[in-house]
């Protein structure tokens, strides 16, 4: 059996269509199915037209968050509940094609691998969104032991033993992105090309914290960096000391220079500020840990079984 998994934010409209194509696939690979959609605290109703649209139809589970917990928690709670041999993720606007369920099955099968997983080869978007996101990646590669692929989309087909270990982990900030690099396993992608049919609703704040979410859970690298940081400052200060000490004492120089005190002075708080501040990210995200709040919460849920 095969477990879809998708969420609903402002996408309703797209249901229909998601339904037929998602359908279509299912019965070219031959396979029993479950389709599990999450409505992740969606304005716009997205659970009631969902189950409205899908109460006469089999297989469903429809899931309705309390508010909106963000997309990647969305998906983790659909995961959470496929009980599928196989699990394909994927978006319900349609920019991802349901169809690539038939070539993720292909290649798992045939490849031996417990994850397929998608990839663009050029970012969709405008200049800056293409720009900021070739620098994300090379970020996250340059900061993290996880090689994260570029230009990674939502879509992919992961393997109950696969699933069964991503079940397992208990963090609070999620990142599938990076978390679905971390388990290991012999994984493979595909070239995919998404449409543009829906304006995104990730906002610039949005993709911000994301890039901060991603940068504390996968890496330790800032603290070491700006440790180092400070190694190399203290011991080049001591050196400007020792210097200006000898000038003063065996030639008889007078130090003087405002200029340079304040400069040194501005310097220093800056990196002593930034420091601090790369600490309390990392601070504020254990003390979200420590809590153990919950990753999502359920409100309404429907089943055909009903």
């Amino acid at each position: 059996m095969i477990s879809i998994v998708g969420s609903l934010y402002k996408t309703s409209e797209y249901i229909p269509e998601f339904y037929e194509a998602i359908i279509k696939s299912i019965k070219n690979i031959k396979e029993d199915y479950e389709i599990i959609l999450v409505s992740d605290g969606c304005p716009e109703n997205s659970f009631e037209k969902a189950v409205n649209f899908y109460k006469d139809k089999s297989n469903i589970k429809i899931l309705n968050l309390s508010k909106n917990f963000g997309h990647h928690a969305a998906m983790f709670c659909g995961v959470s509940y496929a009980k599928g041999d196989y699990t394909f993720l994927i978006d319900t606007d349609l920019e991802e094609d349901p169809n690539w369920l038939e070539s993720f099955y292909h290649e798992i099968k045939n490849s031996k691998v417990e994850l397929v997983f998608g990839y663009q080869k050029k970012r969709k978007g405008n200049f800056i969104e293409k720009i900021s996101g070739n620098i994300f990646y090379k970020l996250c590669r340059l900061l993290s032991k996880n090689s994260i692929p570029d230009n990674l989309v939502t879509a992919r087909l992961m393997t109950k033993k696969y699933t069964d270990e991503l079940k397992k982990l208990n963090e609070i900030t999620l990142d599938y992105h990076s978390i679905f690099h971390t388990l290991g396993f012999k994984n493979k992608g595909i070239e995919v090309k998404k449409k543009s049919n829906s304006t995104t609703t990730y906002t610039f704040w949005k993709k911000i914290e994301l890039f901060f979410n991603i940068l504390i859970s996968i890496s330790t690298y800032p603290l070491k960096f700006f440790f180092f940081l400070g190694l190399f400052i203290s011991f080049s200060s001591l050196t400007v000391v020792g210097y200006y000490l000898m000038s003063y004492f065996f030639e008889k120089i007078t130090v003087s220079g405002f200029t340079t005190i304040i400069l040194s002075i501005w310097f220093l708080g800056g990196i002593i500020i930034l420091n601090l501040g790369i600490i309390g990210i990392y601070i504020s995200k254990i003390f979200l840990e420590v809590k153990q709040r919950p990753r999502f919460i359920i409100s309404d849920f429907f089943s055909d079984k009903n």
